[in-house]
C-alpha cells in the first residue's frame, strides 16, 4: 500500500523525526525570577482560614461527627425509656 502521508517506515526514522520536533533546551526563567517571586509571596498577607486546623483534617471531622451522632442516639434512647 502506498504511503500517502510520507510517514517514516522504520523505527530510526521515527526516532529522528520525534527528536526533531522537541525543543532543543527547556526555557530558562530570567535571572532573579525566583527571588522576586518569593519576595512577592512573602509580601502578601496570609489568607485567613475559616476552620480551625484540627477540623481541616477529615479524620478529626468524621470522628467528631460520629461522636455527636452516637451521643444523640444514646440520649434519644434514654429519653424513650
Amino acid at each position: 500500500m502506498p504511503n500517502p502521508f510520507n510517514l517514516p517506515e522504520d523505527d530510526e526514522a521515527w526516532t529522528t523525526l520525534l527528536r526533531s520536533l522537541q525543543p532543543p533546551t527547556p526555557a530558562e526563567p530570567r535571572p532573579f525570577f525566583y527571588a522576586r517571586l518569593q519576595a512577592r509571596l512573602a509580601a502578601q498577607p496570609p489568607q485567613p482560614t475559616m476552620l480551625p486546623p484540627w477540623l481541616r483534617r477529615m479524620a478529626y471531622a468524621f470522628s467528631v461527627g460520629a461522636l455527636v451522632l452516637a451521643l444523640n442516639a444514646d440520649t434519644a434512647l434514654n429519653y424513650m425509656r
